[in-house]
This record gives C-alpha cells, structure tokens and sequence, in this order.
C-alpha cells in the first residue's frame, strides 16, 4: 500500500506540535519547585501549575494517537485517510491549537489558557474515539 504524502504531512505536523508541548510543558515545570514554602503565588504561577497539571499527559497521548494513525495507514492505506481525513485534520489543529496555548502559557500563564486546554484535552480523546469507530465500521465491511 502507497502512504499518502499529504497524510504523512499531517501526522508530521502531529509529532511536531507534540515536541513543542513537551518543551512548552518543561517550561511550564520551571516555576519553584517548592511553592508550598512560598506565603503567597501570585495568580500567573497558580495558572502555571495547573496548566502543568492539566497538560501532562498530552505529549503521551498525542505519541500514542499518531502511533494509532500511522498503523491504521499501514493497515487500511487509503480507505482510513478517506475514511478519517476530517478526524485527522482536526487532530492537527486540536495539538496546535494546545501548543500554541501553552507556548503562550509558558511566557504569562492565564486563567483563560487554562480554561482553553481544559476543554481543547478531551477534544484529543474524543477525535481518537471517532476515527476508532469509524475504523471499526471499515473492519466490519
């Protein structure tokens, strides 16, 4: 089976967006580490460490749906682009869009970044849902 070249692009683009999360995330992590001595932290570091908080998962389970895309080319080649080609493309904009937020985070961390990556998170579980049901469909035919 031939891989589509512009799929691979997206999964790509997919790692890529994953590596500055973990980057960003390590960015985030550089607040005190002992901040239960500190009296007081000030807003921007509490949205810091709950966006840490929130986020650590995210580089694991965007490696883990683009070893689930990558083995589902592999498996079904062009039926599982055609098939999940919105789903796909939505997992690239979800993992932007969460790098981008905590890139941003990571330079003035906000109440409203937090707000975002809590509801962009179970967006990645939800696309992985659907292109797995979508799948089982094709499996099934």
């Amino acid at each position: 089976m031939q891989i589509d070249a512009s799929h691979r692009g997206v999964v790509e683009q997919i790692k890529d967006a994953a590596a500055g999360i973990e980057n960003a995330h390590k960015q985030l992590m550089a607040i005190p580490s002992d901040s239960s001595s500190l009296p007081l932290i000030d807003a921007n570091e509490s949205a810091k460490l709950q966006i840490v908080q929130q986020t650590s998962m995210v580089p694991v389970i965007l490696s883990q749906q683009v070893r689930m895309l990558e083995s589902l080319e592999q498996k079904f080649g062009q039926a599982f682009t055609s098939t999940c080609g919105d789903e796909i493309q939505d997992l690239l904009n979800v993992a932007k869009q969460i790098q981008r937020t905590m890139e941003g985070a990571a330079a003035n961390a906000t109440v409203d970044a937090s707000q975002e990556l809590f509801s962009a998170i179970p967006r990645l579980n939800l696309l992985q849902q659907r292109i797995s049901g979508k799948m089982m469909k094709i499996k099934v035919l």
